[in-house]
């Protein structure tokens, strides 16, 4: 005799909650950030410094000196955005397919996919683990390449940060840390990188970063192939994916 369907133990609103953690975990990182920037680098401009190159002449060049905590936080505030987004593809399967199988657990992940046929191709397989009515959501967030660009944004430097490089914001950065020493004396890090996944740490810098009255640069939207500063990216991208995760409450309800 098979067994009953067993009914979720947990609220649609109590399942949002066990998501909403990990957005505020990002916040938490993105305030650590700006701490250690704000400390080590303060209202001060980028400055510019004399910097070899192996691939041009000897020249000036805008020019950071952060520590890594910096750019290792920046990348902890992608991971907690994007494992929210997982974290809610978890608890839509639970509200919507209890018996799921821990096999089946492995294909569960928040969709965001290379283009539209992509994710149309998915779609029901989405369907099946998620239900109808988070499909439908889904569907309007367009979740793929060219349909939502801070999505897109999300999983890209996602990805990058978990298994490439350090996220940066400028050619040229000198980085500096507590255990970098050698011969026990602290020594920099320059960290050349030929293009950045941001423009500046404040705001959009011409020659020099700045800072807008208020500490931070506001972004009204995220545009495709245009790289803005970092700090305005990433509570960008906060205040966007809570908004996502908000906007799926009434699918989590079985």
């Amino acid at each position: 005799m098979a067994r009953p369907r067993t009914k979720p133990r947990l609220k649609a609103e109590d399942r949002l909650i066990l998501v909403r953690a990990k957005v505020e975990r990002a916040k938490q990182n993105l305030r650590e950030m700006e701490f250690i920037i704000f400390s080590a680098h303060g209202y001060i401009p980028g400055v510019n410094m004399y910097v070899k190159s192996l691939k041009r002449p000897p020249g000036a060049h805008a020019f950071y000196d952060i520590p890594f905590d910096a750019l290792t936080s920046a990348g902890d505030v992608v991971h907690n955005l994007s494992g929210a987004l997982d974290h809610l593809a978890y608890q839509l399967t639970i509200a919507n397919r209890p018996r799921t199988t821990d096999k089946e657990f492995r294909q569960v992940y928040f969709p965001i996919c290379k283009d539209k046929a992509t994710y149309e191709k998915s779609r029901e397989r989405y369907k099946k683990f998620f239900g109808a009515k988070a499909v439908e959501i889904l569907d309007s967030l367009k979740p793929y390449k060219g349909g939502n660009e801070p999505l897109w944004r999300l999983h890209s430097l996602n990805n990058v940060s978990k298994h490439r490089l350090l996220l940066t914001m400028a050619g040229f950065a000198r980085l500096h840390a507590e255990w970098l020493v050698r011969d026990g004396v602290r020594i920099p890090f320059l960290y050349k990188f030929s293009r950045p996944h941001f423009r500046g740490i404040f705001a959009r810098p011409k020659v020099n970063d700045y800072i807008l009255p208020g500490g931070k640069e506001t972004l009204s939207k995220l545009r495709a192939g245009r790289r803005e500063a970092l700090l305005p990216s990433l509570h960008y991208l906060v205040d966007f994916v809570e908004t996502v995760v908000g906007s799926f409450l009434p699918a989590l309800t079985n």
